[in-house]
């Protein structure tokens, strides 16, 4: 009986000692409170009410290294918030709910950022996604306001509904790695290389039927194209008009002109090629710039 008493205390003190020390871990210096494991500092809550936030770079002598879940949940009031580069991940939920958030600077040296960790940031208009980024999570910035996206080239994983199904993400790489294919969801998402003059697209991926080929990615000119950068069954559309022989690829693509959307035209060499007519007039003016019918340009039409 006596032992048995003993046990029972002896249990009762080592969880009051668990309990004692669990408490005394989380610290608190100005508006943040934060643990320590090792020599690195977690935040883990922010009491500040300023609109632009800037997260210290060390807390209690201890170099901050992560951001916790739910470490700013639910903060109506921040605008933005800039992150040290002494922080290496974020949290799951560590900024959703943020609804006036519009800005953050992720530095180079965060290596993943955790599901939703943005999730319902609904004024979230523009992110820098660093280079040292390899994993986006599932739902990471869903319910933002975020509509195009650079990834980094070694991207290891975007999990499905990291972003809203609107965004434009584009990958800038070396040369044709097929970064795409990490990408997991219905987004556009476009792999490209420049020599800070003009663009080649490696690859498009979309879930549409119809790409609007883009005639600029990040304000320079898109002149090229790889040969398997399109699906062979999307149908492309884009303005043809002035600069033709330029957009037109030699990679055996037919492109609609945006601006008569029944007229289909691929290249071969310098020559242009009236290759499809997808209209239901009866009457075709063809484009002075055409230089030949293809043999099956209207054979799907009865109307001409």
């Amino acid at each position: 009986m006596k032992k048995s008493i003993a046990v029972k205390i002896f249990i009762l003190t080592a969880l009051l000692l668990v309990a004692h020390m669990a408490t005394a871990a989380a610290d608190v210096e100005g508006d943040w409170t934060y643990t320590v494991v090792g020599s690195s500092a977690t935040i883990s809550g922010y009491a500040g009410s300023d609109a632009h936030v800037i997260i210290p770079d060390n807390l209690g002598g201890h170099p901050v290294t992560s951001i916790a879940s739910r470490a700013f949940e639910n903060n109506t009031v921040m605008k933005a918030v800039f992150i040290p580069s002494t922080v290496n991940s974020i949290g799951t939920y560590a900024f959703s709910g943020c609804t006036s958030l519009q800005t953050v600077e992720i530095p180079d040296g965060v290596t993943s950022i955790s599901g939703r960790a943005f999730v319902n940031c609904s004024s979230l208009a523009s992110v820098v996604i660093p280079d040292s980024v390899s994993s986006i999570a599932t739902g990471a910035f869903s319910g933002t306001a975020l509509t195009k996206v650079r990834l980094p080239e070694d991207i290891d994983t975007v999990g499905n509904n990291a972003f809203p199904s609107n965004v434009l993400l584009l990958i800038e790489t070396a040369g044709n790695s097929m970064t795409a294919d990490a990408v997991d969801g219905v987004y556009d998402c476009i792999e490209y290389s420049s020599n800070g003059v003009d663009v080649t697209i490696h690859s498009y991926k979309t879930s549409a039927d119809v790409i609007t080929v883009p005639e600029t990615v990040n304000g320079l000119a898109v002149t090229a194209f790889d040969s398997t950068a399109f699906g062979s069954d999307k149908k492309l559309i884009a303005d043809l008009s002035g600069t033709v022989a330029e957009l037109l690829s030699d990679e055996g693509y037919i492109f609609y002109d945006s601006s008569d959307l029944a007229m289909g035209l691929r290249k071969n060499g310098n020559e242009i090629i009236l290759a499809e007519y997808d209209g239901t007039d009866s009457q075709v003016t063809v484009p002075s710039y055409i230089d030949t019918i293809g043999g099956y340009a209207f054979s799907s039409n009865n109307t001409v």
